[in-house]
């Protein structure tokens, strides 16, 4: 049994709190099905409006490796902003990690949250948790690949760790994702889905693991979902794919990007399953061998409005038109499970996919957008600089195209809905540049965010 102690702070002239927590494990298995895929291509468009920008603090801290929507965390009815840094140092622990809390109203810091002892590397998932409390504000939840998985509260302007969830025993890269996984349990309080992608069940080195946690104390272990064969890295990424059944009850969607579906080798394979029933609904593979597909998921809200959840599914190595590694992302209906349509990579070693996110409705037509980071594009002239697109809901085509500024920027490493923070009824969007250099800080990073329009 081992025990972890993290550290949350505010900014400076406020005390620290810390929380220490012990261990447990528990094991279960899963099934698979399969789809098919068709494509279309896009087009170049115009950018946003900047909001902020948020610079890492040191040289090599890669901040903006996990951005997303806080929730409101303050109470002040402006959703926050959370973005992590596995590669900070702090108290001198090297690669710690670090997440932030920001404010969406006024930029500032709220709070910090550091990794405990070296190579935590807390900060490389970041994501609200809900209303878990059930005070009106929304807590978050932040892992890492060798931590425990943290969930903070700022209940009263006093950043808390409400619980720590502690590594089960054999699961490799713990909280490498993690996100919020809506009321699967019917409680009303919001559950929370962790990625463990090199978990070995069952002895399967390296198949990877899920696990589905009670938002409600005492925090229970809901259901496991197991990777099906050796290296799949199964819950490399993890998201909640909303209501896609149409039950009322959210699923969850899981990518195991390294799976080898019909022998193809890390072609990747991402899964949705009932949230009421814990069956798997589908699967998706990926084409060709080295697509990668499953390497970033995402539920993406209802954008044909016929009452069911869409996903998209990211494959960062797709070769589109033959262009290799240019990279796609797929949406698929909940309804009906079928490709609504594809997104594809402009160039080669372009690695659209990434990332991908619901975006909200960005430009205020009543549908919800989707937003998808190329961190590799070379734009410009520019090598590695990056790019974002934001694309329709409604119509499917690409609304606007953010790109980096400078060579080995990354831009699109992660990308998230901000919310409406502004308040005009337009979501803004968040999204990172790893290798950026503020003030010539070499791979500090950087986060944006950009104003819906």
């Amino acid at each position: 049994m081992t025990t972890t102690t993290t550290t949350v702070t505010l900014p400076p002239g406020v005390t620290s709190t810390t929380l220490a927590t012990t261990s447990t494990t528990t094991t279960t298995t899963t099934s698979t099905t399969t789809t098919t895929t068709t494509s279309t291509t896009t087009t170049t468009a115009p950018s946003l409006d900047l909001l902020v920008q948020i610079d890492g603090e040191d040289a090599g801290d890669n901040f903006g490796w996990s951005v997303a929507s806080a929730g409101d965390v303050d109470g002040d009815e402006t959703p926050d902003l959370i973005i992590g840094a596995p590669n900070t140092n702090p108290d001198g622990n090297s690669y710690a990690g670090s997440a932030y809390v920001y404010s969406g109203a006024t930029h500032d810091l709220l709070f910090q949250v550091d990794g405990a002892a070296a190579f935590d590397g807390l900060g490389s998932s970041v994501a609200s948790a809900g209303d878990l409390t059930g005070d009106g504000r929304s807590e978050v939840i932040v892992g890492g690949d060798g931590a425990s998985v943290e969930v903070c509260s700022y209940a009263g302007a006093v950043p808390t760790v409400l619980f720590t969830i502690p590594i089960p025993v054999g699961a490799g890269a713990f909280g490498h994702s993690v996100a919020s996984a809506g009321d699967i349990n019917g409680d009303h309080i919001p559950d929370l889905i962790i990625g463990a992608y090199n978990a070995s069940p069952d002895g399967r080195a390296g198949a990877g693991s899920v696990y589905v946690y009670s938002g409600a104390t005492p925090h229970e272990l809901l259901f496991q979902l197991d990777g099906v064969a050796e290296h799949d890295s199964f819950g490399y990424s993890v998201a909640s794919a909303g209501d896609v059944d149409g039950v009322g009850t959210p699923e969850v969607i899981v990518g195991a990007y390294y799976a080898d579906p019909g022998g193809l080798a890390s072609a990747g394979s991402a899964y949705v399953y009932s949230g009421a029933t814990h069956a798997l609904l589908f699967q998706v593979n990926g084409e060709a061998a080295d697509y990668d597909l499953g390497c970033s998921v995402a539920g993406v809200g209802d954008l044909n409005h016929d009452g069911y959840d869409e996903v998209i599914i990211g494959a960062e190595r797709a070769d589109p038109g033959g262009l290799a590694n240019a990279g796609s992302a797929y949406v698929y209906s909940g309804a009906t499970h079928e490709l609504l349509f594809e997104i594809e990579g402009f160039y080669r070693n372009d690695y659209l996919g990434y990332s991908v996110s619901g975006a909200g409705d960005v430009d205020g037509d009543g549908t919800l957008d989707i937003i998808v980071g190329a961190n590799t594009a070379d734009v410009n002239g520019l090598d590695n600089s990056g790019a974002v697109y934001i694309y329709s809901g409604a119509t499917h085509e690409l609304l606007f195209q953010i790109n980096g500024a400078a060579d080995s920027d990354w831009l699109g490493a992660s990308v998230s809905s901000a919310g409406d923070i502004n308040g005009d009824g337009k979501a803004e969007v968040i999204i990172s540049a790893t290798g950026a250099d503020p003030d010539d800080k070499s791979n500090a990073g950087s986060a944006y965010i950009y104003l819906g329009r």
